[in-house]
């Protein structure tokens, strides 16, 4: 039904990764000669992880409006939704 279609596409649209990016990371902190040195290894990863996980989420939400613009059943969701207003 086309209630399903937009509920399959803001569910896909929407979508949060439960990965954790660690094949992002820059350093290996086992290496690190101290302390000090691990932090920043450690805070440079997470910013590399985090801007992983952005281009991630940003290619799926993409896949996504393509997919929406192709399919003909959200076309007809669309004409259905106008027709109703």
């Amino acid at each position: 039904s086309p209630e399903d279609t937009k509920k399959f596409y803001d569910i896909w649209g929407n979508i949060v990764s439960q990965r954790s990016f660690s094949f992002c990371d820059k350093w290996r902190l086992s290496e690190a000669p101290s302390r000090k040195i691990r932090r920043l290894m450690d805070q440079d990863n997470r910013k590399q992880r985090a801007r992983g996980r952005k281009e991630y989420h940003s290619s799926v939400r993409e896949l996504v409006a393509f997919a929406k613009k192709k399919d003909p059943r959200y076309a007809q969701y669309l004409r259905e939704k106008r027709e109703a207003e």
